[in-house]
């Protein structure tokens, strides 16, 4: 299996954070690739993204989301073996800085 991680520190705390990530509706503002986002921030639902990056075609997916803590972790996996891929699980991590 294919793995990609990615990290980023962001000045912000995780209540702020984690409502720009569960705030669907406004990914557009901030993911050039993402041109609608919606759904619920909640275990069970099913979110809907269509993606469409620069000179390409779209495309719809429909993730379920595996995992929704408040200020702490969004997860949702995606199933589609049509597109070359079998799974794509995306977990979105907070992780608040400790100040010592």
């Amino acid at each position: 299996m294919k793995e990609l991680r990615t990290e980023i520190e962001i000045q912000a705390s995780a209540e702020r954070v984690w409502q720009i990530l569960t705030d669907f509706a406004s990914f557009p503002k901030w993911n050039p690739f993402i041109r609608r986002a919606g759904g619920e921030p909640r275990k069970g639902a099913r979110l809907e993204v269509f993606l469409q990056p620069s000179g390409a075609r779209g495309m719809t997916f429909r993730p379920e989301v595996l995992k929704a803590e408040p200020n702490r972790e969004l997860r949702w996996l995606h199933t589609d073996t049509l597109r070359g891929f079998e799974e794509m699980n995306r977990a979105l991590k907070i992780q608040a800085e400790t100040v010592t």
